[in-house]
């Protein structure tokens, strides 16, 4: 449901290719059962107020008092990836985070931003403790034969 391409060419898909209205209306039909489902599968950038709005930014505002939503988005920005090291990776998310948390002004959204910095310091401090496990159980690396690091 993610919005993007068409594997077709152009167009776009997913959420992209819905208006935001028609989905909203059909939300607010069943706000309980629909917003948290709906966030599930939400693009997971959420725009910062001098930016073009997109999809979560208006999940947020519309439904971000609902713990459920908050938890739905959580969990679907923690699911990339990426191919630098974990505790870097993290940390400049936790900076950019931070950036955004200093010039939002809607509620909702800073609710979510407070949250999601504490589950990245504890992603971090997780990560630095399995970094340092890992660099202990690594064999030592001889550049000579009487010293070895």
């Amino acid at each position: 449901m993610n919005s993007g391409r068409s594997v077709y060419g152009a167009e776009e898909a997913g959420l992209g290719a819905i208006l935001a209205p028609v989905v909203f209306d059909w939300v607010d039909i069943d706000v309980e059962d629909r917003a948290w489902l709906l966030a599930e599968d939400c693009p997971s950038i959420i725009a910062r107020p001098d930016e073009p709005i997109t999809f979560a930014r208006q999940m947020l505002e519309r439904y971000g008092a609902i713990e459920q939503v908050r938890r739905s988005l959580h969990a679907n920005n923690f699911s990339e990836g990426g191919s630098r090291p974990a505790s870097e990776y993290y940390g400049q998310k936790l900076a950019a985070l931070d950036a955004h948390a200093s010039v939002e002004t809607n509620a909702n959204i800073r609710l979510w931003l407070k949250e999601h910095r504490e589950q990245l310091v504890r992603t971090i401090e997780h990560q630095v403790e399995e970094d340092l496990r890992e660099s202990e159980l690594r064999p030592a690396k001889c550049v000579r034969r009487t010293t070895c690091v």
